[in-house]
């Protein structure tokens, strides 16, 4: 038992001592292993290559954790310390050569601009310094981790995208990075005073004119700027601003920049030229309006060049061209595109069309407030009035409109002083260059420009009726009478500068072309010869003051050559005749002459006529102005009964012109319906009778009561005896005038209409169809003659 004791003790410690020499063997190798590396990483650490030195350990130590399954303790640690030690010393004398090198870049650009020997000589010093020291920089990182990357990169060529890519980051470190967060809050402030200017824009009242519309980039940039100065200041001044004095005066220009910013960006805003237009459809009616049309018709009125060599095609206005006019899109975009318009602002005009049944509803508003609006039908001036085109009539509203909202109508000086929408769009109606023509008739085509200068005494309509009326007539002495009207139009002081220089232009092309005219069959008259040179001389000097540009002075330049030619064959043909002293207009052509010149158009145009009419001396003119007068239904009507026109009615020339006006189709109720009843065949007043009311209304596309009145006055003038059937226009003008349109009518209204009637030529006591006419009343309910 002794021995079984003893000996179990003595096992135990036997097992323990094995054990242990088991595990000093396991050790003894590692040990050693880690011996051999760490002597490996001094040597890497020695030779300038601390991160190969860290690169070993790493992987022994993880090898370590691997084999025990826990962390094993640090592998040369001391080793691995100065590894790490060198380099962060190499990044900081890697970071130091940096400096060095761009001192050294500084100081040889000095160097190279200057021109003072002594700071070239300091400059050219400081660079050498500075490369030494940065030599000196990379000597030390190399000695402590030469394969450092940034050590590399110093020490080879660098690329250019290298170079961009430190600039870049120089930028960003010294510049981004430090102004990030003042650099936000200053747009953040900026855009305040934007939001605030966007605000004040609704302060902008309909009412008050806008400046012009072109200084609206400019003012727009310079709120943008401003705006952004205040939030600059406010990040950069203020904060170092001590708490005295100067901080408030900081903060004052803050506020002022700011106010400044809002101010111009409101005004920049609300005098924007840019105008969407969108087209709607009711349910009245699903004849949807053309915007696109529209937009192009309202481009050529006020985008284009100035146009016409003769007479101005549309207006000279171009202001529209900057403004691009664009049609609204449809769909979800529209909605988009509208909400964006609304929140920025940046197209503050908005046009919307809509075609019913009444005609065509056009609504301008600007910035969400109504503007204007108006009705737009063919037949604007009434029914029995000469028709416009609708689209034209649209497009010069929405110019008239936008014109009239500028201060002193800035931008649209191309007007010349025009103030009606509606008299402008007749004359470009009849224009095929703005769209297609109301009308091609030219007796139709008369009445419209005649309407036109009847609504407003503008150049527009004034220039095209004259040339209208005159410019194709063979009588030497109406010739005459237009040239001598030409040029002294030309001279108006509505032409003097800017948008009138056109016109002026085209008055004396006119003016040149006509006289050569009257040159042609007077060779010898010598005030036309006077008239000629001097026009010469002043087309000239606009020429050469404007000098050549697209569209109408482009078309001039390239007349002159052959008009000079023209010139100097005439004047030659006076030489040879060897008459150089003013040819003598007898008394009559010189008052056909007088009366070429129409004294007043417009709305006191009627006026004019009865004030001429009561002259002797003022009958011609008279004359001349009742054609233009009577475009007027109303105008025709009452200058047959109109006592103060006596005389006139008494004056064969005046009844000359309303033979040549005998066209029914010309005349009211029927003109509005003429194209249509053309276009059926119903030219005649017999062929209207035997219409039924209900067959017309269905063949013209009018209504059961417009075709039930054409339908009963044709009936009546129907009954006028042949001799008689000549004066059938004027027959009508005095019915309409009186309200008796039908047998019964003027039967019931016979004692009014009686007098009237027999003021016409033929209905007259002495006239020798006096007697068929008086039958003819007194059949039809006419009181007879006492």
């Amino acid at each position: 038992m002794r021995i079984g004791t003893v000996a179990a003790p003595r096992l135990a410690v036997a097992l323990a001592l094995m054990l242990a020499a088991l595990v000093m063997g396991a050790a003894a190798p590692a040990e050693g292993a880690s011996d051999a590396l760490c002597g490996q990483a001094s040597d890497l650490v020695r030779d300038a290559d601390p991160g190969a030195a860290l690169t070993l350990i790493d992987k022994r130590e993880q090898a370590l954790d691997e084999a025990t399954g826990t962390d094993a303790p640090a592998v040369c640690p001391g080793i691995a310390r100065q590894a790490r030690y060198q380099q962060v010393k190499a990044d900081a004398a890697v970071k130091a050569a940096k400096g060095h090198l761009k001192d050294a870049k500084e100081a040889g650009e000095k160097a190279a601009n200057t021109d003072d020997p002594t700071k070239k000589r300091a400059a050219e010093s400081e660079q050498k310094v500075a490369l030494a020291a940065a030599q000196a920089s990379l000597d030390e990182a190399k000695g402590l981790d030469a394969k450092d990357a940034e050590y590399v990169r110093l020490s080879t060529e660098t690329t250019k995208a290298e170079d961009f890519q430190e600039s870049w980051d120089s930028f960003v470190s010294d510049w981004l990075e430090p102004l990030g967060v003042p650099l936000g809050v200053a747009l953040a402030i900026a855009l305040g005073w934007l939001v605030l200017g966007r605000i004040l824009v609704q302060a902008y009242a309909t009412r008050v004119p806008l400046l012009n519309g072109r200084l609206s980039p400019g003012l727009l940039i310079a709120g943008a700027l401003c705006a952004l100065a205040s939030g600059l200041l406010f990040t950069l001044l203020v904060p170092s601003s001590d708490a005295g004095p100067d901080r408030w005066w900081s903060y004052i220009a803050v506020a002022v920049l700011g106010a400044v910013a809002a101010v111009a960006l409101a005004i920049g805003l609300a005098i924007r030229l840019r105008v969407t237009i969108e087209a709607m459809s009711t349910s009245e009616t699903k004849d949807m309006p053309s915007a696109a049309r529209i937009v192009a018709i309202l481009r050529k009125l006020g985008a284009d060049a100035p146009r016409g060599v003769e007479v101005p095609v549309g207006t000279d206005v171009n202001v529209l061209a900057d403004a691009v006019t664009k049609v609204a899109p449809k769909g979800w975009v529209s909605s988009v595109v509208d909400a964006l318009s609304a929140v920025l602002g940046f197209t503050p005009w908005k046009v919307v069309i809509d075609r019913t049944a009444g005609g065509t509803a056009v609504l301008i508003t600007r910035n969400g407030r109504t503007v204007d609006s108006a009705i737009v039908r063919a037949d604007i001036l009434g029914p029995d009035s000469p028709s416009a085109s609708p689209d034209v009539l649209v497009a010069s509203f929405i110019l008239m409109t936008l014109a009239d909202n500028y201060r002193n109508r800035a931008g649209f000086e191309g007007l010349l002083g025009s103030t009606s929408w509606k008299s402008i769009a007749y004359v470009a109606s009849t224009q095929g260059a703005i769209a297609p023509p109301a009308a091609t008739a030219p007796s139709e085509v008369r009445r419209m420009l005649a309407a036109a200068a009847l609504l407003e005494d503008n150049p527009f309509a004034r220039i095209a009726l004259y040339e209208d009326l005159y410019r194709n007539r063979d009588e030497p002495e109406i010739a005459e009478g237009y040239a001598r009207w030409l040029h002294k139009e030309a001279m108006n002081d509505l032409y003097d500068s800017g948008a009138g220089l056109a016109t002026r232009a085209r008055l004396l092309c006119a003016c040149i072309s006509v006289t050569l005219n009257v040159l042609g069959t007077r060779p010898a008259d010598g005030v036309a010869r006077k008239r000629l040179k001097e026009a010469f001389v002043q087309i000239d000097e606009v020429l050469l003051k404007v000098g050549r540009q697209p569209g109408t002075f482009d078309q001039i330049y390239g007349r002159m050559t052959v008009l000079k030619m023209a010139k100097d064959a005439a004047l030659a043909r006076a030489s040879a005749l060897q008459q150089g002293e003013p040819t003598i207009w007898d008394g009559d052509q010189e008052e056909k002459i007088g009366g070429v010149a129409l004294t007043a158009l417009g709305q006191r145009a009627y006026n004019t006529m009865c004030d001429l009419a009561s002259r002797d001396a003022g009958l011609t003119r008279a004359v001349t102005l009742y054609e233009v007068v009577c475009a007027d239904p109303q105008n025709r009507a009452w200058s047959l009964v109109d006592p103060s026109l006596e005389k006139l009615r008494h004056d064969g020339r005046m009844w000359t012109f309303v033979a040549k006006g005998n066209d029914l189709l010309g005349a009211a109720p029927f003109a509005v319906h003429a194209p249509a009843l053309r276009e059926v065949g119903l030219t005649s007043v017999a062929a209207i009778a035997r219409t039924s009311a209900e067959g017309l209304a269905g063949l013209i596309a009018t209504t059961q009561e417009r075709a039930d009145r054409l339908v009963d006055l044709a009936i009546l003038l129907d009954t006028l005896p042949p001799e008689l059937a000549g004066r059938s226009v004027d027959v009508l003008a005095v019915l309409v005038e009186w309200g008796a349109t039908t047998l019964a009518l003027l039967s019931a209204n016979g004692d009014k209409v009686g007098p009237a009637l027999r003021e016409i030529p033929g209905f007259r006591r002495a006239d020798a169809h006096h007697a068929a006419a008086e039958a003819w009343m007194t059949t039809n309910g006419v009181p007879a003659l006492v």
